[in-house]
């Protein structure tokens, strides 16, 4: 059982200054590879079930291209196309495959220039729970290891036992890329790019994130795709008031954090309620820590404090 849960997304990564969203990645090498081999020398009668097309020609027409979404985009292609003969299913398991593929390349590209600046706050982080003697769990939504950013290999090998990679990693053969399944209108022909089709085990998040007091939300925007992971404990923490967890978000601005607040609200749950005594919820924002806000930053001295106080009793590995 852990005390301290920590779920790390993809705007960690951002944080640390790694290009690893998938606007970028539409802008990299890897990608306009794909688009030139299978989009701009395919006839159109192809193109009407490529998924690369798809996804070539909504990026083009994306007005908000920084927040262009290919799991968003897989989804929908999915709902697009509920027919489609076994030589289109075929074409769509190849582009699928040569994706995330090239999605895996461009972020083992990237990552290997990619070094961890000590002054920033998600090196901070990730070294004070390098350090950490508490029992610990790390769920990994992303592809990257955190670990590889350090400058130093100061960090205790019990850490390393304590990561979990969701969606896989970049030393795995393959990365786990797609969308949730939708249930009005299932694809069975297409389900082959639903993320439960591609996942052994969830790892027991939910239990997890039940046992420990302290949980903490790095770069992870809670979205409808993983929501799936934490329905269950908030449910749980927002219709019962002897819980006191100490649940931490830490996000962009004001702005993200309202997105937050409506992914939690629309799957149903009282947000309110996760303010309730004797719970802790806050939220703490990266755009002002890095202004030097003073107030933020007392937060993230809090918080760094309470997640780093010794456990007398150790930690349990996680095979």
């Amino acid at each position: 059982m852990a005390d301290l849960a920590i779920i790390i997304g993809n705007g960690f990564d951002i944080d640390l200054g790694l290009p690893s969203k998938y606007s970028q990645f539409i802008e990299g090498d890897e990608w306009k590879k794909i688009v030139n081999t299978l989009v701009l020398s395919s006839n159109n009668d192809y193109r009407k079930h490529s998924l690369i097309y798809n996804l070539y020609k909504e990026a083009k027409n994306d007005t908000k291209k920084d927040w262009f979404n290919i799991e968003e985009e897989i989804k929908q292609f999915i709902h697009e196309h509920p027919k489609c003969s076994q030589d289109e299913v075929d074409d769509i398991k190849m582009e699928f495959d040569i994706l995330q593929k090239a999605l895996k390349e461009y972020l083992i590209r990237v990552s290997s220039k990619c070094k961890m600046d000590v002054g920033k706050f998600p090196y901070m982080f990730i070294n004070k729970l390098a350090t950490c003697m508490k029992k610990i769990v790390v769920f990994n939504f992303n592809y990257t290891n955190p670990i590889n950013f350090l400058p130093t290999q100061d960090y205790s090998p019990r850490f390393l036992q304590n990561q979990i990679s969701i969606h896989g990693n970049l030393d795995n053969s393959r990365i786990i890329l797609g969308c949730t399944e939708n249930d009005d209108c299932y694809n069975s022909s297409l389900s082959f790019m639903y993320k439960q089709n591609m996942l052994n085990n969830t790892n027991n998040i939910t239990q997890s994130l039940l046992d420990a007091k302290d949980v903490v939300f790095y770069g992870h925007s809670v979205n409808d795709m993983d929501f799936c992971y934490f329905k269950d404990f908030f449910n749980y923490v927002s219709t019962r008031n002897k819980n006191n967890k100490n649940i931490t978000i830490i996000t962009l601005d004001e702005n993200s954090e309202r997105t937050i607040r409506d992914n939690i609200y629309n799957q149903g749950i009282v947000v309110s309620n996760l303010f309730d005594k004797p719970n802790s919820f806050e939220f703490i924002h990266t755009k002002k820590l890095n202004g030097q806000d003073k107030e933020e930053l007392q937060k993230w001295a809090n918080m760094l404090k309470r997640i780093s106080k010794r456990n007398v009793r150790g930690i349990r590995r996680i095979n």
